[in-house]
């Protein structure tokens, strides 16, 4: 499957045939994405420059390999210095406008977790590609795996909630 690949269609509804990528015809596919979470704002909903954004996200660090495979489906991922090692990583943000349900992040084992994880968790993404556009394919969550030994806490996009959060969690 590739972003570039052509194929030719005929529909019945215009009765006459048409170019297309084979991609757009594989929307309805989940995806999985593997990597380690680096922002996760799933508890609400993620601001930036001060603005709500109405969306859910999780912001995943990526392999190379993983990272490839993005790209090969027209999906953009981004180089950022990561704040804490000061190194270059290459990362994608999923997101969803519905908050996800606690049974939808969940580790391997099957426990509910919900959205009370970290920066610095190994996960799996599941997710469903948008339709492509100018911008590169959109990629909307749809459920999360972690690894069973997960960091505990999230960072929400409300500071005070966060900080008080984290607080009760460490006494």
């Amino acid at each position: 499957m590739g972003s570039i690949c052509k194929v030719i269609v005929y529909t019945l509804h215009r009765r006459n045939w048409f170019e297309t990528n084979v991609f757009d015809k594989n929307m309805e596919l989940n995806m999985i994405t593997r990597g380690e979470a680096k922002y996760v704002y799933l508890d609400s909903t993620e601001k930036y420059r001060g603005m709500n954004t109405q969306k859910y996200t999780l912001t995943v660090a990526l392999n190379d390999a993983e990272a490839k495979k993005l790209e090969e489906l027209g999906v953009k991922v981004n180089t950022i210095i990561d704040r804490d090692t000061g190194r270059r990583i290459q990362v994608r943000k999923f997101s969803t406008r519905h908050k996800l349900d606690k049974e939808m992040i969940q580790t391997q084992s099957g426990k509910v977790v919900g959205a009370d994880f970290g920066p610095g968790t190994a996960v799996e993404v599941l997710w469903k590609a948008g339709v492509n556009k100018s911008h590169g394919v959109p990629t909307f969550l749809q459920a999360i795996k972690l690894e069973d030994e997960y960091n505990p806490g999230y960072k929400s996009s409300n500071s005070e909630l966060s900080e008080f959060i984290n607080l009760e969690k460490r006494k």
